[in-house]
């Protein structure tokens, strides 16, 4: 990618959208539209996924795997996060809240069909980015019975997804479990993890401001946002990054103890941090820019209710 290129993605979809929605002061009726937004939007993408892939559901470990590369199709890393962004929400939304009978109903919705896209992208990182958000929940939450919620939902989604694969398949799971099969085989996940060797020994040779906006071992991204963070500005960029991501963890950390009713405030960041881990790059980072952004534009002073699904916006004083 030319360097304006990165410039302008990273603007676009990093950078603006981070400092101007952070900026914001997000009261309760914000904080409503934006959750029912993001559900609306990943029902909305299951729905589409389900109609126009249907024939594949259950027949393949990955969607990329059928349909041609030189066909119209939509990335399965897509397809994965937007479902674990759903099912996240919908999920810790119900542990964290009394929701009516119609409500868990609509919730319950979320995160069946989510299912589709989750099963039909197959990556691996998304059981991580799943996952992540509910552990972090379990040792920061205050009180016994709200990390036996926490372990309760990861079991019970477990449940879940073990019996879905009995309708969609076991793609997903055998990816996941078989990384080791597949770094020997010299995958996908072994040539990451040359990426990452090839990109830090590199590094070593100019530790101060980095060397390239991309990895010049792949001539693209290197698939993990410290990594590619060291090579495209050194330690003179990457030292505020990471006191950026510890700052936006820490009141991340924060919300969770001192209103864990808004746990569901949290997972996007979560997800987005996962994510980044392992796919993705700087300039795409999307679901990490804007999910620290309702993070740091999270304020505690919140007055009454904050049961979005049934109850009407409380006024701020």
């Amino acid at each position: 990618m030319p360097p304006m290129g990165f410039f302008f993605y990273f603007m676009s979809f990093v950078f603006l959208p981070l400092v101007l929605l952070s900026r914001i002061s997000f009261n309760q009726h914000h904080y409503k539209h934006v959750f029912l937004s993001m559900l609306v939007g990943c029902v909305a993408t299951s729905l589409l996924t389900a109609y126009f892939y249907n024939d594949y559901v259950g027949e393949v470990s990955r969607i990329s795997s059928e349909v041609s590369r030189d066909e119209n199709y939509i990335s399965p890393l897509s397809l994965s996060y937007v479902s674990v962004l759903g099912i996240g929400l919908a999920l810790a939304y119900l542990i964290t809240n009394k929701v009516s009978l119609r409500s868990s109903l609509f919730l319950g919705l979320v995160v069946l069909v989510g299912l589709v896209p989750f099963f039909l992208g197959a990556s691996r990182g998304s059981i991580i980015a799943l996952v992540f958000p509910f552990v972090v929940f379990m040792f920061s939450s205050k009180g016994v019975s709200k990390k036996f919620s926490a372990v309760g939902i990861l079991v019970a989604a477990a449940l879940l997804l073990a019996l879905a694969t009995l309708f969609f398949g076991t793609g997903v799971f055998d990816r996941f479990f078989g990384i080791a099969n597949a770094v020997e085989q010299g995958s996908s996940s072994a040539v990451r993890l040359h990426i990452w060797k090839n990109d830090f020994v590199r590094f070593m040779d100019s530790p101060i401001f980095g060397f390239s906006l991309q990895s010049e071992y792949v001539k693209t991204y290197p698939h993990n946002i410290f990594i590619e963070s060291l090579i495209a500005t050194g330690m003179l960029g990457t030292i505020p990054f990471l006191c950026f991501l510890m700052a936006v963890f820490y009141k991340s950390i924060k919300i969770i103890r001192a209103s864990p009713k808004d746990f569901w405030v949290v997972i996007l960041f979560y997800i987005g941090f996962a994510q980044n881990m392992f796919s993705g790059a700087i300039w795409s980072a999307s679901f990490l820019a804007i999910g620290a952004s309702l993070i740091l534009g999270y304020r505690f002073n919140f007055v009454g209710d904050r049961n979005m699904l049934h109850r009407p916006a409380v006024a701020i004083k």
